[in-house]
């Protein structure tokens, strides 16, 4: 399947196909680079190096040159990524998955890919080149997933013994292509660059000598070819018919197009024909099916095509030496005449057994065939495959193409191309306009067509797609229209699906009555249609609304939707119930095993790629951390998701909220306007539980900066919503800021059920409450429990507890908190106490208190280094280096080295500061 730009490694002057005894020339350089980079790959990890260059300079003849020179050429493995108008999804990784794992069963199974191949390049090969070398042809053709699995190899990169080799053009690639965000995803340090250049006037006169043509004719093909390999491999070719008495042919072609025409002018007709037949398929083409297709004058040619060197065989399939020949004998041909080379193509796949042909391959030939009626059939099918492998860009892409031919169909059909698009391109894509639109118009043909059913189905997507964009009014509206619409029409899983929508929206509202009736009412309609995805979605908001009223009871219901949502792969619930079972844990106060449930969310979201989502769990981690009180820690997550490039409010503010609150606790100089900025995009989203976290924080604010009113006008917020809309450790902060602030109590007289801490507190039991805080890890405020405790009347031990709680603020870096205390005339000590010397004043300022050595040694595991050469570079005994890495561990929670490995790829800040200056060990 290789399209190559030459297949001879041993001889090239540019490329394949050039004269006899012609060298491979002017890439000693490249070719020791690649060299250098798999003696590394053996010594230090995973390597990739990318071989970059425009169309025809050899980029493939330099890989095979250098394939050719390894101990063991046969074990290296190729992955192909293919010229189809929507790519194969993951087709170079089941390229390497059919080498490395054999056949498989089913060919869309993601685990085998993913996992499988992970834990195959995991084990170092027993060949003689000692690690897996790996080949990825044409990576600027690559499809999604490829790119996503690209990623996911790469973040574990330096613990594979596994060298990539990967052929890219330097063209200028579209926005948003899948490629980009997979480089920019690898480690930096594990990743090298080879831009091959066009050949110099000394190669061409080489080659051009080698070609019997003297110095004059080389200077000019030199100039003519700008040292372009291919090209001038090209015009070297034709040499052969040039006349015997000329050095040179009587008119040179004007460009690389012009020679290419050039090489297939001449030929027989028959084997024009074949090569338009091959032209038409996506690169490779089984060899099996050409014969099927072709005439037999067209099949009687293919060794003439062979020999001529115009094609090149592999074990079971045909393609052109080059893409750009390919290209060349496609553009010859008239429109009508690829219509009608494609239709031969179609007809005879749609001859086959059925499903034994790739859906996409059926929907590449109907496009270029312009069979609409295929098109409808079979794209929905290529797209359905393409989702379950994840690729759900290429399944947008199928589906584009199927909302074209559906322009003039009936209305039923078209709206569901339309659904259906909208559904895969918003995951693919977000939540764009043109997304929206497609919703819209779905709506009103469902409607044409009398299909009420499939009408609230949609205003239920345009309600979540809203929602997605943060937009809280027009989700609800929509949501509303949806249920109104089903509950009048038989229950469906439509109808379970709107009510489940609707109990969500209802809980982001604070009405938790309402969520907790919405609930029932949509696991009653699931349980009769037998829907699980809306069962899910109920059990999810079910047990987030009893576990923020403070009952432990939901969060059973919330590992069971996760377990269904596991189950039946249902990875957006998945998703979400791991985001909610972690904030229910919170919620609780139950903040060791929220940590637990959030690493396994994120290691689910890293695994199937999911983006936004995952930056919106990792801003639950941010808040997660505020609430341990390793401020510093939530202020670099926060800071490392917000630098992205903005997306969707959503997925955003549960990091912006987290910037808020850690920001003011420390007294960073942007703590007024993180505020400002959490709460418009709160209150944009309609996010209630957002609202009160920074409502709440306002109030502490206010104590933080003296400013009362501020306190007021949030506690006048807090006090006019319903009261199960405020969680019970809510309600306590709160009431416990109040305090504080000196202000009246606001909060609803009927509480009850106050975490034990609060309770104590709001009984002025401050002692006993700021004992309780800090049996519960609680520091911060059982220092805050103790300046309220001191500031009492009569108080004694005031001084006491005051530097307890100065101390303590200064321990966590709560500088805010140290200058309250001084401008209340109670302050002890200044903000900037005594700097410790040594590790201890790196540890202070990282975000998981690493010292300078720790951090130096952390640099040094992620680029893939062992104890040893740690401990060659850091000149220190091997002992001492077990000892760091330990400690790294243990402090960055990682089991070992591989969770190491994607804790710093998911965190890339957990890194440091290079400039540390390391102490003595």
């Amino acid at each position: 399947m290789p399209r190559d730009e030459g297949t001879d490694t041993r001889r090239s002057a540019a490329g394949d196909g050039a004269s006899p005894g012609t060298t491979l020339l002017e890439r000693d350089a490249p070719l020791a680079a690649l060299a250098q980079a798999w003696a590394s790959a053996q010594a230090q990890g995973g390597r990739i190096v990318l071989v970059a260059g425009e169309a025809g300079l050899g980029k493939s003849s330099l890989i095979q040159a250098f394939v050719a020179r390894l101990p063991d050429p046969g074990a290296v493995v190729t992955g192909w990524c293919d010229p189809m108008h929507t790519p194969r999804p993951l087709g170079p990784v089941r390229d390497l998955a059919r080498r490395l794992l054999g056949p498989a069963r089913d060919d869309a199974d993601e685990a085998r890919h993913f996992d499988g191949l992970l834990r195959r390049l995991g084990r170092r090969p027993r060949g003689r080149n000692r690690v897996h070398v790996l080949v990825l042809e044409d990576l600027h053709w690559v499809d999604q997933r490829s790119a996503d699995w690209l990623q996911f190899v790469g973040r574990r990169l330096a613990l594979l013994p596994v060298l990539f080799v990967g052929s890219l053009r330097d063209d200028v690639r579209p926005a948003g292509h899948p490629l980009d965000a997979a480089l920019a995803a690898l480690p930096v340090a594990r990743v090298q660059r080879i831009d091959l250049q066009p050949l110099s006037a000394s190669a061409v006169r080489l080659a051009a000598a080698e070609a019997g043509l003297d110095a004059g004719a080389a200077d000019a093909l030199h100039r003519l070819t700008a040292g372009h390999p291919y090209f001038t491999q090209e015009l070297l070719q034709q040499r052969l018919s040039w006349p015997a008495d000329s050095p040179s042919p009587a008119v040179l072609p004007g460009t690389l197009a012009d020679a290419l025409q050039a090489r297939l002018t001449g030929l027989p007709p028959a084997l024009l024909d074949l090569l338009a037949l091959v032209a038409c398929g996506p690169a490779g083409v089984p060899r099996r099916l050409l014969q099927r297709v072709a005439s037999a004058e067209e099949a009687a040619r293919i060794d003439e095509a062979l020999t001529r060197r115009l094609l090149l065989a592999t074990a079971q399939q045909l393609q052109f030496r080059h893409e750009l020949l390919r290209l060349a004998a496609l553009e010859r041909l008239p429109d009508a005449a690829r219509r009608a080379l494609h239709r031969r193509w179609l007809d005879t796949l749609l001859a086959e057994r059925p499903g034994t042909q790739p859906p996409d391959l059926i929907v590449h030939h109907a496009r270029g065939a312009g069979a609409d009626a295929v098109l409808l059939a079979h794209a929905p099918r290529a797209a359905e495959r393409a989702a379950a492998l994840g690729a759900h860009r290429e399944a947008a892409a199928h589906l584009a193409t199927a909302v074209e031919a559906a322009a003039a169909a009936p209305p039923e059909v078209a709206a569901d191309m339309l659904e259906r698009w909208a559904y895969e391109a918003s995951l693919a894509h977000g939540v764009t306009d043109r997304a929206l639109a497609a919703r819209h118009e779905a709506v009103r043909l469902w409607r044409q067509a009398g299909r009420p059913d499939k009408v609230g189905e949609n205003l239920a997507g345009l309600a979540r797609m809203h929602r997605y964009r943060g937009d809280s009014v027009q989700a609800q509206a929509f949501g509303a229209q949806a249920e109104a619409l089903l509950a009048t029409l038989p229950p469906s899983a439509a109808q379970a699906g709107a009510l489940a929508l609707q109990a969500q929206f209802a809980l982001l509202q604070g009405r938790v009555a309402d969520a907790e009736a919405g609930c029932l009412r949509a696991l009653a309609v699931a349980e009769v249609v037998g829907d699980v995805a809306s069962r899910s979605d109920a059990l999810n908001t079910l047990g987030s609304a009893r576990m923020l009223q403070g009952d432990a009871g939901g969060e059973a219901m919330l590992r069971d939707s996760l377990a269904l949502a596991l189950q039946h792969g249902l990875h957006v619930q998945a998703a979400r119930a791991y985001t909610n079972l972690a904030e229910g844990l919170m919620a609780l106060g139950e903040l060791s095993r929220a940590d637990a449930v959030v690493a396994e969310g994120l290691a689910f979201d890293a695994a199937h790629e999911f983006g936004r989502w995952t930056d919106y769990l990792v801003g639950r981690q941010a808040q997660l951390r505020c609430e341990q009180e390793r401020f510093a820690e939530a202020l670099a997550i926060a800071d490392g998701v917000l630098a992205q490039p903005a997306g969707p409010t959503l997925t955003r503010l549960p990091a912006l909220v987290a910037r808020a609150c850690a920001a003011m606790r420390v007294g960073r100089d942007d703590a007024a306007t993180a505020m400002a900025e959490a709460l418009a995009a709160a209150q944009q989203a309609g996010e209630s539980q957002e609202l009160v976290t920074l409502h709440v924080a306002q109030i502490e604010a206010a104590v933080l900066h003296d400013q009362p009113v501020s306190a007021r006008a949030a506690a006048q917020w807090l006090a006019a919503q319903g009261p199960a809309a405020i969680w019970p450790r809510a309600r306590g902060a709160w009431r416990f800021w109040q305090r504080l602030a000196g202000m009246a109590d606001t909060s609803m007289p009927d509480e009850v059920g106050l975490p034990p801490p609060f309770a104590l507190a709001d009984a002025g039991r401050l002692d006993e409450a700021a004992a309780a805080f800090e049996a519960g890890g609680c520091t911060y405020l059982a220092a805050w429990a103790r300046v309220a405790a001191a500031r009492l009347p009569g108080s004694a031990a005031g001084d006491g507890r005051l530097r307890l709680a100065d101390v303590t603020f200064d321990h966590l870096q709560a500088h805010a908190a140290r200058d309250a205390l001084r401008r209340m005339g109670m302050g002890q000590a200044p903000r900037a106490s005594a700097s410790r010397r040594g590790p201890y004043l790196a540890a202070r300022a990282h975000a998981y208190g690493l010292t300078a050595r720790e951090q130096q040694v952390l640099r040094l595991v992620a680029d893939g280094c062992d104890n040893a050469t740690i401990a060659e570079r850091l000149q220190r005994s091997r002992r001492t280096v077990e000892n760091h890495v330990s400690a790294v561990l243990d402090k960055l929670q990682a089991r070992n080295r591989l969770a190491l490995m994607l804790r710093v790829q998911r965190e890339p800040w957990v890194l440091g500061d290079d400039a540390a200056e390391p102490a003595a060990d």
